[in-house]
């Protein structure tokens, strides 16, 4: 692995993608892909494997569990991580059954997002203190966003 890892999150929801890709690239320095569409993970983990994944549970065509058991069939053996609204048991079983290392529950882990990412890739603990002009995640897990704080705009990268 580089200096930068490389991270990507898949999430059917736009705004969810500007905002993680936005939040992890200027809040923790850790430059994040985002697409909306679970297969073009695979097409480009096919490629080269990221160093890390976030996925959102459920996408039109298919869920997380299928992207974590197609990505560790193409022996990929990078972190996943699931990062969803939906927070059952089964979904949480099916998804570390298919190889998935954690699940988040959106937006209640959001403040341990970060910090887990630099634990799995051995970073060891985020050492960075935000900018102040960027969001901060305050103790009661939500996210305070200054008046400079703007998500990217269209076009700006999220694939």
């Amino acid at each position: 692995m580089s200096d930068q890892p490389r991270i990507v999150y898949a999430d059917s929801d736009l705004e969810s993608c500007r905002f993680l890709e936005t939040l992890l690239t200027d809040l923790y320095q850790l430059p994040t892909t985002a697409v909306t569409d679970p297969t073009l993970v695979l097409e480009l983990s096919a490629q080269a494997p990221f160093d890390f994944y976030i996925l959102d549970y459920c996408f039109p065509e298919t869920t997380a569990v299928e992207v974590c058991r197609s990505l560790r069939a193409l022996q990929v053996h990078s972190p996943i991580v699931v990062y969803s609204a939906l927070d059952r048991d089964i979904d949480r079983r099916l998804a570390a059954e298919a190889g998935a290392e954690l699940f988040f529950s959106k937006p209640d882990d959001l403040p341990r997002l970060g910090p887990e990412i630099y634990r799995l890739l051995n970073f060891g603990p985020v050492a960075r203190s935000p900018k102040p002009d960027h969001p901060k995640i305050s103790t009661n897990g939500r996210i305070t966003r200054s008046s400079r704080f703007k998500l990217p705009r269209k076009g700006s990268g999220i694939l």
